[in-house]
C-alpha cells in the first residue's frame, strides 16, 4: 500500500553540511515536543543545545501540527555528523525519518516502511549488528514481543524476535538502548510506570538477554525518559521527568549505580522531552549558567558556586591543570568523579584557605583518590563550612567529565578511626609521649578517611603495649586478621614500645611520633600482610601475594610500583620495588630515610611517609588520601664506607586459629 506523507513533514531546500570541528566530544542535547491541543505552543518542537547540564541555544525546529506524529528516536543516519529524527503517526501507522542539517532545518523526509497495526511502536534506534546501519527496536505491549528490525540505510531488511516479556505486566516500557556493560552489544533499557523501577537487559546482539542490572527507582521521584552518554565515559545515563513538578534531571551512571544526580529543568507538562540527541562539540572553557522558562526562552543567571556541578572539559598542553571553587555552609559529605577521561589525570580536593578561587603553595589537598591510566578517578569527604577547589591535572592531557555532590549531614558514618588502647607495659609513658602517638594514629586517619575494603569495621582498635627488648630494637607492629569468604580482613593490631627506650620516648615525643607511623602502618598491614597468610583450622591460604623472594622486590604491576616508577622519573611504568631482607620493608639502601625502612634515622632526621608507601596500602585495599603524602625524593647514592646497622631479626607469625597476628618492628641504627 503507497502511504502519503504528511505535508508537515516535507523537507525544505538541501543546505551544506559542515563536518565536525576537530578535538570534538559528544554532547546530547534534549529535543521537546509540545503535543497539548489546549496549548499555545501546540505542534511546537524545540532542540535545546546543552552545555553539560545547561541550556545554551533554544532552537525552534519545523512546527508538526498533527498531534498523532511521535518522535520515537534519533540517530545519524546519514553520516553526516547531524543527528536525525525517526517519526511514526500512533493513527496511520506510517514512519517517518527526517534527515537534519547543523542548523535544525530538514535536508531530507524519507518515508520508511509503514506498520499499520499501531500496538507496535519504535522503542529504541542503534546499530544492533555492528554493520554501522541504523537499526529500530520494535514492541508489541498487548503481546509483550520485541523485535529488531535490521535495516541497509533506511531500508527494511529483517526481522529478529528477542525475549519476550511476560504481556500480562503492561507496566514496564522499554525507554531505549545503550551499551551498559561496554562488550560491544546494545543492551535495552527498561522503566516501570508506577514502580518507577529500571533496569538493563544486558543483551548478547540479538539473542536473548543473559542478565540484567536492576537500578531501582529514583530519589527525586523522576520516571525515565531516555538514555544516552553525557559524560563520555562510554556508559549510558539516565534522563528523568518528574510528571508532577515537570523537573527534568540527569542521573550520571556506572553501569548500575548511581554517581550523581542533577537537575536540569523544570517545564510546564505540556512540554515532553522526545529525544536525545547526540551532537559533536569543541571542549572548551565553561560557559556561564542559564536557567530555562519555556523550551523557546534562554535567561542568563549568575555564575553558580554550588558544590554540585557537572562539567566536561579538557587538559591541554598551555592548561595542564583546572579548578572549580565552591563553597558550602554546613557539614556534610562531598563526592566527585571524573569520567570520559582521554588522558591520565587526578581530581583532588583542596582547601581553599585564603578564599582567592585557585590553588595556592601550601594549600590542604583533603582528598585524592589516584587511579592509574584514564580509570575513573572519584574521591569522598566529609567537609565543613568554607571554600573549596575541585582540581583536574595531569600528568597527561586530553578530554574529561567532572561531576560533583554534597549531601549536607552532621556527621561521617564512614569515618575510619584509629581506637587506641593503652594496656600492659604503657604505665611510665608520660602524657606527652601518649599525644605523640595519638598524633601519629591521628596522621592515618588523614591518609585513610573513610572505611576501607580491607577492613569490615570503620573503627579499628590498636593496643599499644610495653615490653623490655634489646636497646636497639624500638617497637614492633602486628595487625590482627581474620577471613570471611575467601577474603582476608583486619580486623584490629597491636603495637609493643621497647620500656628499655621510655627514657627517650618520654623525653622526645617527635621522635616517638615517626616510630608510631612506622608501627601503625605495620598494624594497617604494611609488610606484614604483603604474602599469603595461613589459616590452619580452615585448610586455606589467603591473601594478596605483592612480593617476589627471588629477586627480593615487591611487584611493579601495582600502584606502589607506578609511584617508584614516578620517583625515577618513569611516569606511567610500573617497576618492581626494591625491599629488606625481611620481605617487610622498603630497601634501606635504596630508600634511606623513607619512613618505612626497616631503620630509623639519627634521632632529629626527617622521616617522610612517601606516597610510595601510601600506595603498598592502596594495594592492600586501603582508600588513601595521597594529599596526605609527604615530600620525599630518592637520595643520591654516593660511594662511602657502609654503616653499621644493628642486627634484623625477624619475628614469626604467631597464629591463633582463624586470628593471626603478623608481627614486624622497627629498628634504630646501631651506637
Amino acid at each position: 500500500m503507497t502511504l502519503s506523507l504528511n505535508t508537515d513533514l516535507m523537507p525544505p531546500a538541501t543546505s551544506v553540511v559542515n563536518p565536525p570541528a576537530p578535538l570534538t566530544t559528544t554532547q546530547i542535547d534534549l529535543l521537546w515536543r509540545n503535543r497539548q491541543t489546549s496549548s499555545s505552543g501546540f505542534g511546537s518542537n524545540y532542540l535545546w543545545e546543552m552545555k553539560d547540564t545547561v541550556v545554551t541555544t533554544s532552537t525552534k525546529l519545523t512546527d508538526v501540527m498533527d498531534a498523532n506524529w511521535r518522535v520515537v528516536g534519533t540517530a545519524d543516519t546519514n553520516k553526516d555528523g547531524v543527528a536525525d529524527f525517526f517519526w511514526r503517526n500512533s493513527v496511520t501507522g506510517q514512519n517517518v525519518c527526517w534527515q537534519m542539517n547543523p542548523q535544525g532545518g530538514i535536508l531530507k523526509g524519507v518515508m520508511l516502511r509503514g506498520v499499520e497495526d499501531t500496538t507496535w511502536n519504535i522503542v529504541g534506534v542503534g546499530d544492533v549488528n555492528g554493520d554501522g546501519e541504523t537499526d529500530l527496536l520494535w514492541r508489541n505491549p498487548t503481546n509483550g514481543v520485541n523485535v529488531w528490525w535490521v535495516m541497509q540505510g533506511l531500508e527494511y531488511k529483517e526481522s529478529r524476535i528477542i525475549t519476550p516479556l511476560d504481556p500480562v505486566n503492561k507496566d514496564w516500557e522499554i525507554k531505549g538502548v545503550g551499551d551498559v556493560d561496554q562488550d560491544g552489544q546494545l543492551d535495552i533499557f527498561w522503566s516501570n510506570r508506577t514502580t518507577k523501577q529500571m533496569v538493563w537487559w544486558v543483551m548478547d546482539g540479538l539473542q536473548n538477554s543473559s542478565r540484567s542490572f536492576l537500578i531501582g527507582a529514583d530519589s527525586g521521584g523522576g520516571t525515565a525518559i531516555g538514555t544516552a552518554d553525557f559524560n563520555n565515559d562510554k556508559l549510558p545515563d539516565i534522563v528523568l521527568r518528574n510528571n508532577q513538578t515537570g523537573e527534568a534531571s540527569l542521573l550520571l551512571m556506572d553501569r548500575a549505580t548511581v554517581l550523581d544526580r542533577y537537575s536540569i529543568a523544570t517545564i510546564d507538562l505540556a512540554w515532553d522531552i522526545v529525544g536525545l540527541v547526540p551532537r559533536t562539540q569543541v571542549v572548551g572553557p565553561v560557559l556561564t549558567s542559564l536557567t530555562i522558562g519555556t523550551p523557546g526562552q534562554v535567561l542568563p543567571i549568575a555564575p553558580n558556586t554550588s558544590a554540585r556541578f557537572f562539567k566536561r572539559d579538557q587538559l591541554t598542553a598551555q592548561t595542564p591543570d583546572r579548578s572549580y571553587a565552591f563553597n558550602v555552609n554546613q557539614t556534610g559529605v562531598f563526592t566527585a568523579n571524573l569520567t570520559g577521561l582521554t588522558g591520565d589525570m587526578d581530581v583532588q580536593l583542596v582547601q581553599d584557605s585564603n578564599s582567592n578561587g585557585r590553588v595556592d603553595e601550601g594549600e590542604s589537598i583533603l582528598a585524592w583518590q589516584w587511579e592509574r591510566g584514564t580509570t575513573r578517578e572519584s574521591l569522598r569527604r566529609f567537609i565543613g563550612p568554607g571554600n573549596y577547589l575541585i582540581r583536574v591535572k595531569g600528568p597527561q592531557t586530553g578530554l574529561y567529565s567532572l561531576s560533583s555532590n554534597f549531601v549536607p549531614a552532621l556527621t561521617d558514618i564512614n569515618k575510619f578511626k584509629l581506637v587506641l588502647n593503652f594496656g600492659v607495659g604503657t604505665e611510665t609513658l608520660n602524657q606527652s609521649a601518649r599525644d605523640a602517638i595519638a598524633s601519629a594514629a591521628k596522621f592515618w586517619e588523614e591518609v585513610i578517611p573513610e572505611r576501607s575494603a580491607i577492613t569490615q569495621f570503620k573503627d579499628l582498635t590498636i593496643n599499644i603495649l610495653g615490653a623490655a627488648d634489646i636497646a636497639s630494637n624500638l617497637a614492633s607492629g602486628t595487625p590482627l586478621v581474620s577471613t570471611s569468604n575467601g577474603s582476608l580482613f583486619l580486623i584490629g593490631g597491636e603495637a609493643i614500645l621497647n620500656t628499655v627506650r621510655f627514657d627517650l620516648f618520654n623525653r622526645d615525643p617527635n621522635y616517638l611520633r615517626s616510630i608510631m607511623l612506622h608501627e601503625f602502618a605495620h598494624t594497617l598491614g604494611f609488610g606484614t600482610i604483603w604474602e599469603p597468610i595461613t589459616f590452619p583450622t580452615l585448610n586455606q591460604t589467603i591473601g594478596r601475594s605483592l612480593v617476589n623472594r627471588t629477586i627480593q622486590t615487591y611487584n611493579g604491576n601495582t600502584y606502589a610500583g607506578f609511584a617508584y616508577g614516578e620517583l625515577l622519573g618513569q611516569v606511567g611504568q610500573g617497576l618492581a620495588v626494591p625491599i629488606d631482607e625481611a620481605y617487610a620493608h622498603w630497601s634501606e639502601s635504596v630508600f634511606k630515610q623513607e619512613i618505612m625502612t626497616p631503620f630509623a634515622e639519627p634521632n632529629g632526621t626527617v622521616m617522610p611517609v612517601s606516597a610510595l608507601t601510601l600506595s603498598s596500602l592502596r594495594d592492600l585495599g586501603w582508600r588513601v588520601n595521597y594529599g596526605a603524602a609527604q615530600a620525599y625524593g630518592l637520595p643520591r647514592i654516593l660511594p662511602s664506607e657502609p654503616i653499621a646497622l644493628a642486627v634484623l631479626t625477624a619475628v614469626a607469625p604467631q597464629k591463633n586459629q582463624d586470628l593471626v597476628n603478623a608481627h614486624d618492628g622497627f629498628l634504630e641504627f646501631a651506637a
